[in-house]
């Protein structure tokens, strides 16, 4: 009986391993800097030419989105370092939530960078490009970059609108708001649990 019990355990752990496939796993508490985050990007065989040519600025989202923790839960609807939604972490991993938060930093920003330069084509991306300058502020890579984080469908809502405050989300965060953070390099002070 113990020897069955044994092989049901052992056949569990295999199933395990074959579907967590080649993903390694962080320490929960790990806390990483907006460089690495950059060199992440640098290194990363799913971000694009142009994703790769915001790296610095990936890694400042990092720290406004997360303080710099792998781990972190924002308490309502994204996880890790650079704060994907549950969606996007099962599209770009097939993990959950609790698995991808325990990824190292190159899975993280891998799985990140794959799903960010799609969105980078997005036509309403190239729109907001066009344009040059936006609410009396030119269109950079920090503009971009904040409208592809906070969504697509966000980012076409403020463009359409013509001004800043043409979208924020549920904490008042605008994408210019998100935009300037990531240009100052400043870490949010809200940046949920590790927990």
């Amino acid at each position: 009986m113990v020897s069955d019990a044994l092989q049901r355990v052992l056949r569990l752990l295999l199933l395990a391993t074959v579907c967590i496939g080649s993903w390694t796993y962080a320490q929960t508490s790990t806390r990483v800097t907006a460089d690495q985050v950059a060199q992440a990007i640098l290194n990363s065989p799913t971000a694009s030419a142009e994703l790769k040519s915001y790296a610095q600025a990936v890694g400042n989202l990092a720290m406004f989105e997360s303080g710099g923790q792998l781990s972190v839960y924002n308490g309502s609807c994204c996880y890790g370092v650079l704060q994907m939604t549950k969606s996007n972490i099962w599209s770009a991993t097939k993990l959950t939530t609790e698995q991808f938060r325990n990824l190292p930093l190159q899975d993280q920003v891998n799985a990140w960078a794959g799903i960010m330069s799609t969105a980078l084509n997005y036509s309403g991306i190239n729109k907001l490009q066009a344009l040059g300058t936006f609410d009396g502020r030119v269109v950079d890579g920090n503009l971009v970059l904040a409208c592809v984080q906070l969504g697509i469908g966000n980012c076409d809502t403020m463009r359409k609108s013509g001004s800043c405050s043409g979208f924020a989300d549920i904490n008042g965060t605008t994408i210019c708001k998100m935009a300037d953070k990531i240009a100052g390099g400043t870490a949010s002070s809200t940046v949920g649990s590790v927990a």
